[in-house]
């Protein structure tokens, strides 16, 4: 049976994903396409590179202070620390805040100078281009690039440019690409990670917290439009309330948010799919021949459907 895997966006909320990806892990579940958007790119491109759930993980609670940490866990962890310096390098005149490299060079180095034909696992990254509207399919080249622009929220990270596009988030069209996962694929498991802003300590939020809450309202509307009209098998919405888009430091509750949903997706995977089914993959020559595909913006009808749900 083949499985398609739909890791949807929303910054530090993603984290919730992994907890998630170690339950298909623990029950030996390959999917056999991985369809991200933002932050779902970047889980899911290092999930396809084939490092698992506990690795990524891992990484991360290296290059950042928990909740439990001791001092001298702090101390181990000094060097790693002073690497967010060079991550979040200001990057001026090219429409962002922040440059994204250091992300990738410090934290997620495994993906930096992979090609998707190297991935473990065919996998797609969705982004938006910025002249369009457009909804463009990253799945051949350069994987770093694609995966930059599927996270570069407009204003904070640059957009980046790939063949006549200018990429900005993948989000601002299809913040979880279950359709997309879904296509050519037996069984589509999706992950949402999104929540609605919430009321803080301070009387207004700001203006940061405001375009970036505004993003997620846009984009829960706009999911909620199409699973009116089609839903993957599998649908699993961790509890992500209270956590921003870039509350890092809030790990630990976004972990637990995804642990929170384990028994849910058990359930549902107990349901739905046949007992002691092993998913199956495309064959490494399908997968060669689909690398010769250039990025691609999305059919005309998927482009069209979503702007005709806004609109009514």
């Amino acid at each position: 049976m083949k499985i398609g895997l739909a890791l949807g966006g929303g910054g530090a909320r993603g984290l919730a994903h992994l907890p998630l990806l170690r339950l298909l892990d623990e029950r030996g579940i390959k999917p056999a396409k991985i369809v991200g958007t933002s932050m779902g790119a970047i889980i899911g491109a290092l999930y396809a590179s084939g490092l698992s759930a506990s690795e990524i993980e891992e990484r991360l609670r290296e290059h950042m202070v928990l909740k439990e940490d001791h001092l001298r866990d702090v101390f181990k962890k000094s060097r790693n620390l002073v690497r967010w310096v060079k991550i979040l390098t200001p990057d001026s005149g090219s429409g962002g805040l922040i440059k994204a490299d250091g992300l990738f060079d410090y934290l997620f180095n495994e993906i930096h100078d992979l090609k998707f034909s190297d991935l473990k696992i065919p996998f797609q990254a969705i982004a938006c281009d910025y002249h369009s509207g457009e909804e463009v399919i990253l799945d051949s080249g350069d994987l770093l690039p694609a995966v930059q622009a599927s996270m570069a929220v407009p204003g904070v990270f640059s957009p980046v440019e790939i063949d006549n596009w200018l990429l900005v988030d993948g989000g601002l069209v299809n913040n979880l690409g279950y359709e997309l996962a879904a296509e050519g694929m037996d069984f589509c498991i999706a992950f949402d990670v999104t929540s609605l802003p919430e009321q803080g300590n301070s009387p207004l939020p700001s203006a940061l917290e405001i375009a970036v809450g505004s993003l997620d309202i846009m984009q829960m509307a706009a999911l909620e439009k199409r699973l009116e009209l089609e839903k993957p098998d599998v649908l699993i919405r961790p509890d992500t309330s209270g956590i921003d888009f870039f509350d890092l430091h809030r790990m630990e509750q976004a972990l637990e948010a995804g642990e929170n949903a384990r028994a849910e997706l058990a359930s549902a995977l107990d349901e739905k799919l046949p007992a002691g089914v092993e998913s199956t993959q495309t064959s490494d020559d399908d997968h060669r021949d689909h690398e010769h595909d250039h990025a691609k913006p999305l059919p005309l009808w998927r482009r069209v459907l979503p702007q005709f749900l806004r609109r009514n």
